[in-house]
């Protein structure tokens, strides 16, 4: 094997008339081989990013240093038994007529010459392999091996036929207010602080963030977090727990899980004097009418995150008053019985537990992370993030609701806009003042902080400037490795002219796009924040009978009936279990206020239209799937958005007929309030 990078390869290609060079891989027990110049790299599996309905040759797609790029299984391309993924395993990134795809193989082997004479036709049938796939036959070292050369062409071609009408996945933006609405409303964002419900007007909050590392400012006070880079411009994030005078949340926490631990502490001493006394001196609590166990059970302070990791938890201290109600019956039939059961059983669960309660409180600070988001807010010329603990939900309020707050001689009161009352009083949510609540003196400080700090950036960021031009140019021994590295190396310099693009005049705030974003499974999607009338947590459902099975039902709001749709059904995903994350978006699809279940929602994000690639250009033909109608490539370890067209999520056959068994559902109402109505006259007349 010759010690030379792909490109020099790919020239010997060109000069050598009699030779061709192939890049030789195994999937199973089989060799293929595809001509070297149409490979551009070979990486090893990247992470991958499924779409919704897409064949199932179609792993998913990837985002290579900026270049978003579908990923086919060339097993299952082959129809060939699935594998788990090796070590040794990786992916061929090759491009045809200018268009970039990656096959995932087993292993590959080497980089092999061969006389253009030696590759024969396909043989008229290979077992397991459709012919049209195979370019040629090679046999090497003496016709102890038989490599099949591939047809990249007819791998990647698929039968499905694209409709091209791609100009229509942009007619226009659905208007958020309903024109026939006669209550004057207001949109707001509904937030968690501590165990209280605050909400900022919707027309303040520029975006919603994740919260990331900020880096520290020296000698600010508490309530600044630190300084974060948003699109090149320093970021403060200020805490609203410390300005709001509460404590930090970990230490909120770690306390309540203190306070609760010590409740269960005092039932176990109470055990062991029951032991010592050889009676029954106390009668133990079952675990349900326990103050832990009945917190384990609706942990409410606790963010929706962990409680998953509460269920081996609540299993075992179901187990400790189990074992420990067994050891108080043993104490009537023989104390030595009930202490040796004591010792085997009881005390083995309390370490487990005790080990447990450990592991849960260490994982509190990661927790609390995923949870926490950034409000991306303006007042007073500066903008400003501010850190909650979490955000529930975008709701619609009717304006009268909300009172104005006469808290006379509180701290918090002058910070409020004013006090929503929901359900009948039983939830209130404080509106919150921007402006008030950051101070002009907070203004000034700010301003101060930025400005100190933009030097030391603009000299950190000249330094990794610096830092990438260079990279590792030690030449390596073996071909393969060669190819893995060159992408790597190669485009250092071409990333940086993206960024510098990305970063020149103000054509990115033109082109932005503002997404809220939300999981299905492990995959992010986003819809236009223009398509998005409301969130809102997962309420009663009723089911419709004859309706499709991604259909859940209808729900009631304010008196609306809207049909809900689960889009995990919808595209052909596993069914979830659903928990406090769960949410409900409100859109319009076809006319009509339609809500879309979906696992969490995660932020309101910007992306600049330059990072969002058209699915036609992805995946040209490789799924049939309007609603994906872009990717949204996100700086941050290759972060990949799937964008949906609100308006192609249903054929208009099903927009139709959800239309029908809506309004069918809606017609009992009706007839019932006029049953009513015409009783009530009778009953007048009777009376009169």
């Amino acid at each position: 094997m010759e010690n030379n990078t792909l490109q020099a390869n790919k020239e010997n290609v060109s000069t050598g008339t009699d030779e061709k060079q192939l890049v030789v891989f195994k999937l199973k027990n089989e060799e293929f081989g595809i001509h070297i110049e149409s490979v551009r790299e070979i990486v090893r599996v990247p992470e991958i990013t499924q779409l919704p309905r897409a064949p199932e040759f179609l792993w998913g797609i990837s985002n290579l240093r900026g270049d978003i790029m579908p990923i086919i299984d060339t097993r299952k391309r082959f129809s060939m038994p699935e594998t788990q993924i090796s070590e040794r395993a990786r992916v061929l990134v090759v491009d045809i007529d200018r268009v970039s795809c990656g096959l995932v193989v087993d292993e590959v082997n080497e980089v092999i010459r061969v006389p253009k004479n030696a590759i024969d036709n396909p043989p008229a049938a290979v077992k397991g392999i459709d012919k049209h796939f195979l370019e040629g036959i090679v046999k090497a070292d003496g016709g102890k091996r038989v490599i099949m050369t591939l047809n990249l062409e007819e791998i990647l071609c698929t039968n499905a036929d694209k409709n091209t009408s791609g100009s229509m996945r942009y007619a226009g933006n659905v208007n958020t207010e309903d024109t026939t609405e006669t209550i004057e409303e207001e949109q707001i964002i509904s937030l968690k602080i501590s165990n209280e419900e605050y909400g900022f007007f919707i027309s303040q909050v520029r975006e919603i963030r994740r919260f990331t590392d900020v880096t520290e400012v020296p000698n600010a006070p508490s309530y600044v977090k630190g300084l974060i880079t948003v699109r090149n411009n320093l970021l403060p994030i200020l805490d609203m727990r410390s300005m709001l005078g509460k404590k930090a949340w970990v230490e909120e926490l770690s306390e309540l899980f203190k306070t609760k631990i010590e409740r269960c502490a005092l039932w176990e001493k109470n055990l062991e004097h029951c032991l010592e006394a050889g009676s029954h001196v106390f009668d133990l609590e079952s675990s349900e009418e326990c103050e832990f166990g009945k917190w384990l059970n609706s942990p409410d302070a606790l963010p929706g995150i962990m409680h998953d990791a509460l269920k081996d938890l609540r299993s075992l201290h179901d187990e400790l008053h189990k074992t420990g109600r067994t050891t108080l019956n043993l104490i009537n039939v023989s104390l030595n019985e009930a202490r040796r059961y004591y010792k085997a059983h009881v005390e083995k669960v309390k370490s487990a537990l005790g080990s447990s309660l450990k592991n849960i409180i260490s994982l509190i600070e990661d927790s609390l992370r995923e949870e926490q988001r950034i409000l991306v807010i303006e007042t007073g010329g500066i903008t400003a993030g501010l850190l909650v603990d979490s955000v529930n939900e975008v709701i619609r309020i009717p304006k009268k609701i909300i009172e104005k707050v006469s808290m006379v001689g509180t701290s918090t009161s002058k910070d409020l806009r004013g006090m929503a009352k929901l359900d009948n009083g039983q939830r209130l949510i404080m509106i919150l003042d921007e402006s008030s609540l950051i101070s002009a003196e907070d203004v000034k400080l700010i301003e101060e902080l930025e400005k100190s700090s933009a030097e030391c950036s603009g000299n950190a960021k000249d330094t990794k400037k610096s830092s990438d031009k260079g990279g590792d140019k030690n030449k390596l021994n073996e071909d393969i490795e060669l190819l893995e590295k060159l992408g790597a190396e190669g485009s250092s310099g071409s990333d940086t002219c993206k960024e510098e693009a990305t970063n020149t005049g103000n054509e990115t705030e033109k082109s932005e796009e503002q997404l809220v974003t939300f999981n299905l499974d492990n995959e992010e999607f986003g819809l236009r924040i223009t398509d998005v009338q409301e969130i809102n947590r997962l309420a009663q459902i009723t089911q419709l009978p004859k309706s499709p099975p991604f259909v859940e039902g209808v729900t009631n709001l304010r008196g609306d009936v809207v049909p809900v749709i689960d889009l995990r059904k919808r595209f052909n995903m596993p069914p979830a279990e659903r928990d406090d994350r769960t949410r409900i978006i409100i859109t319009d699809i076809g006319g009509r206020k339609t809500g879309l279940i979906v696992d969490k929602v995660n932020e309101v994000m910007r992306i600049p239209g330059q990072n969002i690639e058209s699915a036609d250009k992805v995946v040209a033909g490789m799924i049939d799937a309007d609603f994906v109608e872009g990717i949204g490539k996100v700086n941050d370890r290759g972060r990949m958005i799937i964008m949906l067209n609100t308006e192609k999520i249903l054929t208009q056959k099903e927009v139709n007929l959800l239309g029908k068994l809506t309004d069918e559902k809606e017609k009992p109402k009706a007839k019932k309030g006029k049953k009513s109505s015409s009783s009530k006259k009778k009953k007048q007349k009777k009376n009169g």
